[in-house]
């Protein structure tokens, strides 16, 4: 719902912008999709009992509109699929895989998570910091760790260093939204 919402406001924005007359604002998209190494679990034998090995890979996905080189809007999500083969051999592959946007509460990280929020609320507070910055303002954001830290960190204590440079490249791949004559 919030990626209709976003690509639904960053469309009637670009209109707006285009058809307007006196539109003299740049306004540019870019999209960018990072897929991390896979994380490969072998099985494992404990207490007589045989674990299944997974692989899991992770896509980012980022949808940017800036306006004069400022970001306007920006969606952040991340897929996480994976696949198990159990100790007989048989894969299995699961058929529905929500990003973890799409899952909210169900991600499960409240829990571990220091300041209490789900992965969504942190990408969506990482999402409006993010908000009125260009791409230098974006790279100088101090990290320690791949964590934001200073006022940020408040909000965001999940590593963002694949997000951020994601959001970069998003931003460097974006093209321009030319206006209507």
């Amino acid at each position: 719902m919030k990626k209709i919402l976003v690509l639904l406001v960053v469309m009637l924005l670009a209109v707006t912008a285009c058809s307007s007359p006196a539109a003299s604002k740049e306004y540019k998209v870019g999209t960018y999709a990072m897929t991390a190494e896979p994380t490969v679990t072998p099985a494992a034998e404990k207490d007589g009992k045989v674990s299944d090995a997974k692989a899991q890979y992770s896509v980012v996905l980022v949808t940017v509109l800036l306006e004069d080189d400022v970001v306007k809007a920006i969606n952040i999500d991340e897929a996480q699929n994976s696949a198990t083969v159990n100790a007989e051999g048989v894969a299995t592959v699961p058929t529905e895989t929500p990003t973890k946007d799409e899952k909210k509460d169900a991600y499960n990280m409240r829990k571990a998570s220091p300041i209490q929020k789900e992965w969504y609320e942190q990408a969506t507070a990482y999402e409006a910091f993010l908000v009125g910055k260009t791409a230098a303002d974006i790279k100088g954001v101090a990290l320690e760790d791949g964590k934001p830290t200073g006022d940020l960190a408040s909000s965001v204590t999940i590593i963002v260093t694949g997000l951020q440079d994601s959001v970069l490249k998003s931003i460097e791949k974006a093209v321009d939204l030319p206006a209507a004559k």
